[in-house]
């Protein structure tokens, strides 16, 4: 099929529609018989409109959602679909001498030849020019398939769908993700973007992404070996840490650090989470903090672990790993090695001048060490900056001063001067009173390489169990200077159990022994554990371990000691208890902690004890628990806290439901205030049958602290699809109040240097400073700013490729903090507070033959309302009718007509409203050798009420389509003339100014070959009474 033909069928296209049921992958296959149009797909899943762009699962085309829908939920798509024979899949047999492609085309059903590989997507590079440059791309492939017999072939390209604007074109590459996995009988072999993981934790552990080959071999009895090296071009980091109650965010992940965009994974209670405004969670990648959506309502003390990739101005890492492993005897044996190490040669980011290497020389591993001057004299009028009578630099202006000087920020300590924004420079605030200095700080290279033996006995072989693992690493913190930055030390961890007695009695033991010069590559001890020894989750201490546990009967107790490498040491002992008789279940648990001696760590205790039960009734199952805390650390925290807990579960059939409730009482004493009591409860539920589905939660939690202040939560949500036929329809709602951390901001001092702020006399503020006295931190109470949300969303949309059909959307909205039950009711929609509405319904007929192909009536009602602090509020509403028509009065004349009457209206300082009055008209003629010339004509009115602003357009726009030899071509040229008896504002008409307003737009592609295409195009404009304005570009895209 040549591209004409397909440019005909596109322009052809006609109105379709597919309800699918996800199966929670984010593909949607497409079947051969649909040819979707480009940019015409509209994808719905529960009231939200999803990203949807072609892709493919293997050989299967289709289209990729995101964010993905859930499992079972009903995703309406919504497309153009262009008149095409052929199917949309095609199989390539590539055999294994000769390499020739072969199975193109045909209507038929294709078969997959085997061996062959399936082969298929896109990628599109554009680059333009002139006003407004940039670059354009994107990048869809997989090929899968065999080609040999039990070789088995999968690989895949995929961009992430970040946008050039996120950083530059270098980034959205660095981020394109390109894999190819081989795979036989008893190997493997990946190559591209992979992920080296070896799952768990100590210190033969890791977890890293990078470009590099990774090699596997597994021999049919007990021996596997494998390796792989590459390249990273990033930093990887995680960091762990818990939420305050009702804190939607922002939370700090990064320190301030930039985080590569699009490579975090965000943990909530080890729930994995989406990213995006109407998902679970915004992050700023240039400050590196995190926000949640309402969506998310944020209680006390959840668990957030995300790992990211930091940007920064340091190394190009090189990354080597091996393993060999033999199972023997009911022994299991692995050697692993695993080496790092920046490429010193190859820094990203600044240039490795001699003074640069003279100051990582001498720098040691202390990162304030490694600078070079920020600071160059380039002559008068050359500059920004100039030095005063002190040696201080001051801010001229650029092109004002003799100096061309570049500020940074100290890894660890304070700065002289900060940025002055009423300047847009750098001003000279006094020795250590500011946060930045004329220098430029390098990243330091360093190299890890561990090496290590595990041998376990095999699970299952006999009472007795043990394991151990034993590792050696060295360290270079400089290797610009490794002769006196180089640590070497050794970790042993040991495990052992005996049962005896078919299992009824247990032992276990547990013995950890650490060297000061250690460093793993991976995670050390995961948070949980820390916790259990009343660690924070930033403790990286390295220290050693001895516990002993026994089990018998369901009751199980462990004790256990650790002696941290700084010295000092934590004792702690848990016992727990698992059982019940006939339907009912007990758990009681009972641990204590003690620390002594740390130095960077108060001295204290925490007791906890807890009991809870459960009773199996059938369909509904009643549970309740109840949980002590008592704890003391010295100049810290004192006191205990209870918190009751009951409930039910519920479920039937396909069904689900589960009702919590929990009340505190807190009577610590912190020199940061906690709520006193809290009180909470939570209601799910989720069902769904042949053709529907619903869930929906609600979730409220009452804080109360001291001097009769509280803070209130609220998350509500529900959501219902149901479809049958070309019908479908779904309504979801979500309402939530939270906090809005940054509005209550504190500090207190916590001692010399011990802080992270310091506090400006002059200005009375505070501000940034590693070396600070002062720590912030957020105090809930009567003068908290309390922000609730709400939104409903409705859709149906019915009607197939013939006959009647309906399209209508509604959206209502609300958000304040005055009136919590007003906003959750969407009373806030309609009235003047912060809300608005969008109703939209189109109904239509269409027909395949005769003069009238189409007719629609489209309607829109909207109105929204924002509140601006210090401004007022902004009310803006619009109303549309519209009506068009597609007419063939013959085979080789299509008009296409349109009828519009709108009314948009805009409150803020001053009242404005515009009335708009369009008639269009599009005749196009379908004559021979592909050639499609057509002209638009419309006339428009606009007016605006309250200033007697009107004016008319007149807008005539001749266009032509062409195609033939592997050539299509578009091209248009277009007047606008706007007339008024005075001057037009260009708000009037959208940007256009009164006078003749010209745009010319043109594209010619090129089909060289079945699968590229390459495309120029160009687009002039020039407003009234000013210049001609340009922008040209190249398109490429390959088709698989």
């Amino acid at each position: 099929m040549s591209a004409v033909q397909i440019l005909l069928a596109a322009l052809s296209a006609s109105p379709g529609s597919l309800v699918i049921v996800s199966d929670g992958t984010g593909f949607a296959a497409l079947p051969d018989s649909v040819w979707v149009v480009p940019g015409s797909v509209v994808a719905v899943c529960a009231g939200d409109t999803l990203s949807a762009v072609p892709g493919n699962s293997g050989a299967r085309p289709g289209l990729r959602l995101s964010p993905a829908p859930a499992p079972g939920d009903t995703v309406l798509l919504s497309f153009e679909n262009a008149p095409l024979s052929v199917p949309s899949t095609a199989a390539l047999d590539l055999g294994i001498l000769e390499r020739t492609p072969s199975g193109f085309g045909g209507a038929g059903r294709v078969e997959p030849a085997v061996p062959g590989l399936y082969i298929s997507g896109s990628k599109r590079l554009g680059i333009s020019v002139g006003e407004g440059p940039g670059v354009t791309q994107s990048t869809r492939m997989s090929i899968s398939g065999t080609v040999a017999q039990g070789v088995e072939v999968e690989g895949s390209i995929s961009d992430q769908n970040l946008p050039v604007g996120s950083g530059s074109s270098e980034l959205v590459s660095e981020l394109d993700k390109v894999l190819l996995s081989v795979r036989g009988e008893s190997w493997h072999a990946d190559l591209g973007d992979i992920e080296w993981s070896r799952p768990g934790t100590g210190a033969l552990s890791w977890r890293r992404e990078l470009s590099g080959a990774d090699l596997g071999f597994e021999s049919p009895g007990s021996f596997s070996a494998g390796g792989g090296a590459g390249l990273s071009g990033e930093e990887h980091a995680r960091a762990v840490f818990y939420t305050t109650e009702g804190v939607q965010g922002p939370y700090e992940v990064s320190g301030g650090a930039e985080i590569a965009p699009g490579s975090e994974r965000v943990l909530l209670d080890g729930f994995q989470l989406v990213r995006g405004e109407s998902a679970d969670y915004t992050m700023d990648y240039t400050t590196g903090r995190i926000t949640f959506t309402p969506k998310r309502l944020i209680r006390r003390d959840q668990r957030v672990e995300v790992t990211y990739y930091s940007r920064g101005d340091g190394f190009s890492v090189g990354l080597v790993s091996a393993s060999a492993g033999l199972e023997a005897g009911g022994l299991g044996l692995e050697i692993v090695g695993f080496s790092e190490a920046d490429d010193k040669e190859h820094p990203l980011g600044f240039a490795l001048t001699e003074e640069a290497v003279e100051a990582l020389e001498n720098a040691g591993e202390d990162p304030d060490s490694a600078w070079v001057d920020g600071a160059e004299e380039v002559g008068p009028g050359n500059g920004s900056y100039s030095l005063d009578s002190l040696g201080h630099f001051v801010y001229e202006g650029p092109g004002m001063g003799e100096w061309r000087v570049e500020f940074d920020r100290p890894p660890q300590g304070p700065g002289d001067y900060v940025y002055d924004s009423s300047i847009g420079g750098f001003a000279w605030v006094g020795e250590g009173g500011g946060t930045h200095l004329p220098r430029v700080y390098l990243e330091i290279p360093e190299s890890l390489e561990v090496a290590g033996l595990r041998a376990a006995s095999l699970e299952g072989d006999g009472a007795v169990s043990w394991s151990l693992e034993s590792a050696v690493s060295r360290r270079v913190g400089n290797t610009f200077d490794p002769g006196s930055t180089t640590r070497e030390g050794f970790a042993t961890t040991a495990d052992a159990a005996f049962e005896a007695w078919e299992g009824a009695v247990g032992f276990s033991a547990r013995a950890v022994l650490v060297s000061d010069g250690f460093r793993q590559p991976g995670v050390w001890e995961e948070d949980s554990s820390l916790s259990n020894w009343a660690l924070p989750p930033s403790w990286e201490g390295r220290d050693e371990v001895f516990e002993a546990g026994a089990k018998s009967s369901g009751l199980s107790v462990l004790g256990g000691i650790r002696l941290p490498s700084s010295g000092g040491g934590i004792r702690r002992g848990r016992a727990s208890y698992s059982g019940g008789a006939g339907r009912l279940g007990i758990i009681l648990q009972a641990s204590s902690v003690y620390r002594e001696g740390m130095d960077s760590l108060f001295s204290g205790n925490v007791n906890r004890a807890s009991a809870g039960t459960t009773l199996e009734l059938g369909i509904v199952d009643p549970l309740a628990g109840l949980e002590l805390l008592s704890e003391s650390w010295r100049d810290s925290l004192e006191g205990g806290r209870i918190a009751f807990r009951t409930g039910a579960s519920a479920s039937s059939g396909s069904s689900t439901g589960m009702l919590t409730l929990e009340y505190a009482i807190d009577r610590r004493e912190s020199q940061v205030p906690l709520p006193r009591r809290i009180l909470s409860a939570r209601l799910e539920g989720a069902g769904g049958g042949s053709g529907w589905s619903a869930s929906g939660s609600a979730e409220h939690s009452v804080s109360f602290f001291d001097q009769g202040a509280s803070t209130v939560s609220d998350a509500v949500s529900a959501r219902a699809s149901t479809g049958s036929g070309t019908t479908w329809t779904s309504v979801s709602y979500s309402g939530s109040g939270v906090l809005s951390r940054s509005l209550e901001v504190h500090y207190r001092y916590v001692g010399e240097g011990e802080g992270s702020y310091s506090y400006d006399e002059e200005t009375g503020g505070y501000y940034p400073d590693p070396d600070g006295d002062y720590e912030i931190y957020y105090l809930p109470g009567e003068s908290g700013d309390l922000v609730a949300q709400a939104a409903l969303e409705a859709s149906l949309a019915t009607g197939g490729p013939e006959g009647p059909g309906l399209d209508c959307s509604a959206r209502l909205d609300a958000s304040g903090g005055d009136d919590r039950l007003k906003v959750f009711l969407l009373a806030g929609a309609f009235g003047d507070g912060d809300g608005g509405y969008s109703v939209e319904a189109a109904p239509s007929w269409r027909s395949r033959s005769g003069l009238l192909r189409l007719l629609r009536l489209r309607g829109r009602m909207e109105r929204q309302s924002r509140d601006y602090s210090g401004t007022g509020t902004r009310v803006e509403s619009s109303r549309l009718a519209e009506l068009s028509q597609r007419l063939s009065p013959a085979e080789w004349l299509s008009v296409e007509l349109l009828q519009r009457l709108a009314r948009t209206e805009e409150e803020l300082y001053a009242e404005r409203r515009i009335d708009e009055t369009r008639m269009q008209a599009d005749p196009s003629f379908i004559a021979g050798a592909s050639l499609e010339p057509g002209i638009l004509a419309a006339v428009e009115h606009r007016s605006e009420a309250f200033t007697g602003l009107s004016g008319d357009l007149y807008e005539i726009r001749p266009h032509i389509s062409a195609g033939a030899w592997g050539w299509s071509s578009y091209s248009s040229f277009g007047a606008e003339i706007v007339s008024s008896d005075a001057p037009v504002p260009l708000w009037l008409f959208d940007g256009k100014a009164g006078g003749t307003n010209l745009t010319i737009g043109s594209r010619l592609s090129r089909r060289v070959s079945r699968e590229l295409e390459v495309s120029v195009t160009y687009n002039g404009r020039r407003i009234a009474g000013s210049a001609w304005t340009h922008r040209g570009g190249l398109e490429g895209t390959v088709t698989f």
